[in-house]
């Protein structure tokens, strides 16, 4: 019973660390929230993104923050 129970401890042990490797990627991808925040590196991402350099889903959320960014802001908004 002892081999039983180590047999199946290594087991678990072996597919939480399998499950651990494929899991997330090395980083998170980049929300236009942070490339709102970061509007050069918007900038460069959109540029690789139009030469066809890259063609991830980064692509959109950079130019999404930047035609944000770039929106003139309408008018009654302001505030004396």
């Amino acid at each position: 019973m002892p081999k039983l129970r180590l047999i199946a401890a290594v087991s678990c042990c072996t597919a939480t660390l399998l499950l651990a490797a494929c899991g997330k990627s090395e980083s998170e991808p980049k929300t236009m929230l942070y490339y709102s925040q970061h509007l050069d590196e918007a900038r460069e991402k959109v540029a690789r993104c139009k030469a066809g350099v890259e063609t991830d889903a980064e692509c959109q959320e950079a130019g999404s923050a930047l035609a944000h960014e770039t929106k003139p802001t309408p008018i009654g908004t302001y505030q004396n």
